[in-house]
């Protein structure tokens, strides 16, 4: 089971849409809100509205994306920490 993340408030997603931050295993609450305002920065149009969701996008050693109409933005490191975005 996953452990409960830790909010980190919230930034400006795509389309100006408040999305709430959470972070999982070993991530502070700065780094994820970066995170997800660099991946919603890096995010065209085209992307944020693709009929299969947006990305999968790679920042780095974190890679964002979601699904079809999903509200959750979900990213993911290869040794197990998560940053997760829910628009509100």
């Amino acid at each position: 089971s996953t452990a409960p993340g830790v909010p980190c408030g919230d930034v400006t997603g795509a389309g100006g849409a408040k999305t709430a931050v959470v972070a999982h295993g070993k991530v502070d609450c700065a780094a994820a809100t970066k995170l997800l305002t660099d991946y919603f920065a890096k995010l065209t149009p085209a992307e944020a509205n693709d009929a299969d969701g947006p990305g999968p996008i790679v920042l780095d050693e974190w890679t964002c994306g979601s699904g079809a109409d999903d509200p959750v933005t979900a990213c993911s490191t290869e040794d197990g920490r998560q940053v997760e975005g829910t628009r509100g």
